[in-house]
């Protein structure tokens, strides 16, 4: 199931890359060095690291293949007639073994690890192709790709930006709408109340008015009495009063 599902993945790349192998590489090089980036700063550096391993079990591969193809001696011979000929490798396995010996050392990879390494290789895997350096046109299509992907995070940001300042700005508008209706509430009710105190203080006034108005009246009540009496003073009583008082002395 795995091999059915990377064999779909890789036609799928191959699609994508114009069926390109190089150019495969190349993107998914960029792209696992970004995944990885702790292991792997830049693609350039994954590269070198996977062609370090593909030439390390290609060198395992090459020296297993060669030890598999030479032919095996006999183990049944005449046994040799002195301690000289024990000592003297004197058959072809021990030149096979000089020969691995000298391959691996060659080649700078532990016996051990050549063992191990085309345990793991297959016999019929294809020598590999160095990596061609990627041309003027890789590396466009390589920068367009990324300068794509920046560009769609930079929308993707700008519209979260956009959408929390339409709510912010939502948030406001609801405020100030909750504030207005508050403001008039609050006025309606200051309003009632003045017409409702100039209504009572309106009749106070006529009330008021009226107070001073009888006052005024006996105010001048009282000084025409003490003018009166005063006039009485000074020229005696008038000539009606005489007359009363002739008129009370008759009829007496």
């Amino acid at each position: 199931m795995r091999t059915a599902q990377a064999s779909d993945a890789m036609e799928l790349l191959l699609r994508l890359s114009d069926r390109d192998p190089v150019r495969t590489v190349s993107v998914m090089a960029e792209y696992l060095s970004t995944t990885f980036r702790s292991r792997f700063e830049t693609g350039e550096e994954l590269l070198k690291t996977t062609l370090h391993v593909t030439r390390s079990d290609v060198t395992a591969k090459n020296v297993a293949r060669s030890h598999s193809a030479q032919p095996r001696t006999s183990t049944r011979g005449p046994p040799p007639s002195s301690s000289t000929q024990q000592t003297r490798p004197s058959t072809a396995q021990g030149g096979q073994r000089n020969s691995l010996a000298a391959t691996s050392s060659a080649a700078g990879v532990p016996h051990n690890r050549v063992r191990a390494s085309s345990a793991r290789a297959s016999v019929g895997a294809a020598p590999t192709v160095p990596p061609t350096p990627l041309s003027p046109a890789d590396k466009d299509l390589v920068m367009a790709r990324w300068l794509k992907e920046r560009e769609r995070r930079e929308k993707e940001r700008e519209e979260r930006r956009n959408m929390m300042l339409r709510r912010e700005r939502r948030w406001m508008e609801s405020l100030n709408s909750m504030q207005n209706t508050r403001n008039r509430k609050m006025q309606k009710e200051v309003e009632t109340e003045l017409a409702a105190r100039q209504i009572q203080s309106g009749f106070r006034g006529m009330k008021d008015r009226q107070n001073v108005r009888i006052l005024r009246i006996q105010r001048e009540k009282e000084r025409q009495r003490q003018l009166e009496e005063e006039r009485k003073k000074i020229t005696g009583p008038s000539e009606a009063e005489m007359f009363a008082d002739d008129a009370a002395r008759l009829f007496d």
